[in-house]
């Protein structure tokens, strides 16, 4: 999901400005309706041997129907018909057909069904859960696709940018390391310690959300030049930080314990998923800074 926290944190105000939100709505509309309808009978007349197979067969299946969502979203954005734009830019619609269409679904996926389902306990609409992925992808995939009509001369395969974490492991590898195994010693120590006495999953997600907030706030903060408005802070904090790793953890937790059902003690389970979403969040907020001061340079 490294690219939703780029799109947001780094093209945000540009994209406002030039109101692309607004102009995708009707994409993101047309897809969520399509979609919906293969999905109100695959979800529901599917019939394998355990629960757990069949939830993971309908998430693959939602991954390929995200496929080609991903590439129509894109080509909209971009503002040219598919064959036009495969022309000069196959190697840039496969990435994403890959990395948004297949990867990126299939994480939304089980975010999604764990927020309604392992949270809350809700045995919800899955038709329209896998529409909200479909809108989901077909949103990022069309603001890429704008993004790269104004750079047409650049063939992406990291997305929304074609910037790559090395560059901040050559610039501050030291740094970047010991940042990160840090966030993920606190995470772990504190989820240890939490796992202990409390074991709802509500609890669970709020608790890895204050720390990874706090571990990814720092990080962020680390790479950015003084002065720091305390109203970006707060808003970093709140997001990426807290919002995303509650996000993570329900992305983890969810399939590990429900699907899965990996055996570990409360405390173990806990300081592993802690350190997993805080470890990741960290670095790529560290990453984050990075781009920030860097294209700001």
């Amino acid at each position: 999901m490294l690219h939703r926290l780029k799109l947001r944190i780094l093209y945000g105000e540009q994209l406002a400005r030039d109101r692309i939100p607004r102009r995708s709505i009707g994409v993101i509309l047309w897809v969520g309706v399509i979609v919906f309808i293969p999905f109100l009978f695959i979800s529901y007349f599917l019939h394998l041997e355990t629960r757990s197979l069949r939830l993971i067969v309908i998430g693959l299946l939602a991954s390929l129907i995200c496929v080609p969502v991903s590439v129509y979203s894109y080509t909209r954005g971009f503002g040219l018909p598919l064959a036009e734009v495969w022309r000069g830019r196959s190697t840039e619609i496969k990435y994403l057909a890959i990395k948004l269409g297949l990867i990126y679904s299939f994480s939304l996926y089980w975010m999604i069904l764990g927020i309604v389902e392992f949270l809350f306990g809700y045995q919800t609409f899955r038709a329209m859960l896998i529409s909200f992925v479909a809108s989901a992808v077909a949103r990022d995939s069309y603001v890429i696709g704008f993004l790269s009509a104004q750079a047409p001369q650049v063939q992406r395969k990291i997305f929304p940018d074609n910037r790559s974490m090395r560059e901040l492991f050559r610039s501050s590898p030291i740094a970047t390391t010991f940042s990160v195994i840090q966030a993920v010693g606190i995470a772990a120590v504190a989820g240890y310690f939490f796992g202990a006495f409390d074991s709802n999953p509500l609890h669970q997600a709020l608790w890895v959300g204050l720390i990874s907030g706090i571990t990814a706030t720092r990080a962020y903060c680390a790479m950015l030049p003084p002065p720091k408005p305390w109203r970006g802070t707060l808003r970093f904090f709140i997001w990426p930080g807290a919002v995303m790793g509650i996000s993570y953890f329900v992305m983890l937790a969810y399939p590990v314990k429900k699907i899965f059902q990996v055996s570990f003690s409360p405390q173990m389970d806990m300081a592993v998923l802690s350190a997993l979403c805080c470890g990741w969040l960290a670095l790529a907020s560290r990453f984050l800074g990075y781009l920030k001061t860097t294209s700001a340079a």
